[in-house]
């Protein structure tokens, strides 16, 4: 049972106990603001326990290219695991991380609740609390908002620790994606009116790829950028690229300033040993037919318009940043409408060639946004970034990034 079918009455009991401070997320909040990382699950369990009858705390973390979710030792309070880590296809854990709702199993024998670990919509895994008797739909609300405060948690933790950095990592990874994963906002960011979600491939050889986004007051900054080469070379052009980017944003610059802004950096400071293509918004959060784009040679966007056909829009587009000579970048209108869908993508994406094969192509990006369009655009994303990589069936010979922007429908916008 999912625990969005909470009765009237069972919402009114919820909101009383945390009005009278007795709701178990409020004695933990300063338990978890005390720990460090290796007691974080017993300070869960010590919560739960009186709340929803707990025995064990579990908490599961999705690897770099989300396709398992893994268990360190230290991440749950029995020393000896009950089961091991879940794949993402295929397991109630993998469910609940796709679909975002907890739900209730009996995993070897016992009556276990799992709850997406989700802040902003960025999904970090999932939390196993294992229960005396089967749950009611109350435990179930309470472990969806334990897990809502754990993804702001890790969020928060993952500047002052690299534990779990460790869990998310199933192999070493390069100097160049380190580079790029550590100045990357939010995979996601969600809010009534927009929501956003970026993915990167290969997830532990990434360099050149990018993408940033802010969301102000009345209207959403988004990029995506792809540097010139591989390694570190196109690593330190993109992390360079991004950081004026959001330079030009923070000192107010507007569109075609930010965009001449990178431009101009790029080029003076790497004179003639890169470039790169990109994209950058501004998306009206208010009004969605205001927003503008400048196009710096990247690859053209495709929308979907209330609808799963995806269709291409071409943009009137300028030459890379970057490139040794004058560049003429004018921003261009680009109206989007609630209930549309914009996606945004690396050239990665569809050069992506098996030995001896066909690369990916348009068509078949095309195909997966069709079959994702119900889908939230993080499931999306991982589905392309799968996709891609199933077609490859080797190391990516380039980077692959996606960004897509959701424009809720018109009844779920507003303040």
């Amino acid at each position: 049972m999912h625990a969005g079918t909470l009765g009237r009455h069972a919402v009114v009991d919820l909101w009383g106990s945390v009005v009278r401070g007795t709701h178990p997320i409020l004695r933990l909040l300063p338990e978890l603001n005390a720990v460090g990382p290796g007691d974080l699950t017993a300070a869960l369990l010590a919560a739960l326990e009186p709340a929803i009858g707990a025995i064990d705390v579990r908490l599961l973390i999705a690897d770099m290219e989300e396709q398992h979710l893994d268990v360190r030792a230290e991440l749950q309070t029995s020393p000896g695991s009950i089961h091991g880590s879940a794949d993402m296809d295929g397991s109630v854990q993998g469910e609940v991380y796709q679909t975002g709702g907890a739900r209730s199993a009996n995993l070897d024998g016992q009556p276990t609740i799992v709850a997406p670990v989700t802040a902003r919509g960025d999904r970090a895994g999932v939390i196993e609390v294992r229960v005396k008797d089967e749950p009611s739909d109350q435990a179930l609300r309470i472990c969806e908002e334990v897990g809502v405060l754990l993804g702001y948690l890790i969020t928060a933790a993952d500047q002052w620790t690299d534990e779990f950095h460790f869990a998310r990592r199933r192999r070493p990874m390069s100097l160049p994606a380190e580079i790029q994963w550590s100045q990357l906002p939010l995979a996601v960011f969600s809010s009534r009116e927009i929501a956003i979600a970026g993915a990167l491939e290969p997830a532990y050889e990434v360099g050149g790829d990018s993408f940033d986004y802010a969301c102000g007051m009345s209207a959403m900054a988004a990029g995506i950028f792809d540097a010139m080469g591989h390694g570190l070379t196109a690593a330190r052009l993109s992390a360079f690229g991004v950081a004026t980017y959001r330079n030009a944003r923070r000192r107010g610059d507007d569109l075609e300033g930010q965009a001449r802004a990178i431009h101009e950096a790029v080029r003076d400071c790497f004179e003639r040993e890169g470039y790169m293509t990109g994209q950058v918004w501004s998306i009206d959060l208010l009004a969605p037919e205001n927003t503008t784009v400048v196009c710096a040679g990247h690859p053209h966007p495709i929308l979907q318009h209330r609808s799963t056909t995806p269709e291409p829009r071409p943009l009137r587009g300028g030459l890379p940043f970057g490139v040794p000579f004058d560049n003429v970048l004018h921003a261009e209108p680009f109206p989007l409408e609630p209930g549309d869908r914009l996606t945004m993508f690396s050239d990665g994406i569809l050069d992506a060639t098996p030995d001896d094969g066909d690369e990916f192509g348009m068509e078949s990006l095309y195909s997966v946004l069709a079959e994702t369009r119900s889908a939230p655009p993080r499931e999306a994303t991982r589905r392309i970034i799968q996709a891609v990589r199933q077609h490859r069936a080797a190391d990516l010979v380039d980077d692959a990034t996606v960004l897509i922007v959701d424009i809720p429908a018109a009844g779920r916008r507003g303040r």
